[in-house]
């Protein structure tokens, strides 16, 4: 297991998503960015072992904690309008201030993720990984320890999810990526194309959940008819209900990958 070129792969994506971002803070490249985020966020322990890591990390909390509001405003718009529960008028009307309120949120804050701080804080992370040639044992013992511990805490949440704690399911779903995201960081050393679809179907069904009660919540602050928050409520309670029905299937997908990775280590 060599995770130092996985590392640098992963650190070179966050940079260009942030570029991009930089460049035109559109939809996708929101989502994209916020993705890159989570992604070095959920390998942060085994970056800290190796480098001056604590000193980036706030920043990347604080980007997501900027664009949160805008990416659910924006999804809010795009789920509106392609399942057609509202006039476009009636949508772009409801939307376009808060969009532009949230827009100018994160343009306040953007600029900070060019700051001679945060830059050189990544630059030398990257540096420790590319300097050093006696990184492996350590990020492995490191990733060894910081897997069992996702591990556990995603067993613990999928027993614990519950169709009448809608919140359950999102614990869940923050616990799962973790697992994912450092699934991915073995790409090269297991057979991760088997299990990247069944990955992403998970992630996805959880994150229906998610977004459906955030959808329910914002449509009561932005006082649209109450009928479509009850809407957003029942199909979230929808996806739940598949989703602890498959507990038992997810279970075992998870033991499946365990034992892939603990042959690994």
């Amino acid at each position: 297991m060599n995770l130092q070129p996985a590392l640098q792969k992963r650190l070179q994506r966050f940079r260009k998503r942030l570029r991009r971002l930089q460049d035109n803070a559109t939809a996708d490249n929101i989502h994209n960015f916020r993705i890159a985020c989570r992604e070095v966020l959920a390998c942060y322990p085994l970056l800290k072992a190796i480098g001056p890591a604590k000193r980036w990390k706030p920043f990347l909390k604080d980007a997501l904690d900027a664009l949160d509001r805008l990416r659910d405003l924006q999804q809010m718009q795009e789920y509106l309008l392609q399942q057609q529960l509202l006039l476009p008028s009636v949508v772009h009307s409801t939307l376009e201030k808060p969009i532009e309120k949230a827009t100018r949120h994160w343009l306040d804050y953007a600029p900070t993720l060019q700051a001679q701080k945060f830059l050189r804080a990544i630059a030398a992370t990257e540096k420790s990984l590319k300097s050093s040639n006696s990184l492996s044992d350590r990020l492995q013992d490191a990733f060894e320890k910081l897997w069992n511990k996702a591990l556990h805490h995603t067993q613990q949440c999928l027993l614990a999810a519950d169709v009448t704690d809608l919140e359950s399911l999102h614990r869940l779903r923050i616990r799962y990526k973790s697992i994912r995201y450092l699934l991915e960081l073995l790409e090269n050393d297991i057979s991760l194309s088997l299990h990247r679809k069944t990955l992403k179907q998970w992630q996805d069904t959880l994150g229906d959940v998610q977004d459906l009660l955030v959808m329910a919540r914002l449509s009561k602050e932005l006082e649209l008819p109450t009928s479509l928050s009850q809407e957003f409520l029942r199909r979230a309670e929808e996806e739940a209900r598949y989703c602890v029905a498959q507990r038992d299937i997810l279970a075992q997908f998870l033991q499946s990958i365990d034992d892939q990775v603990k042959a690994l280590l």
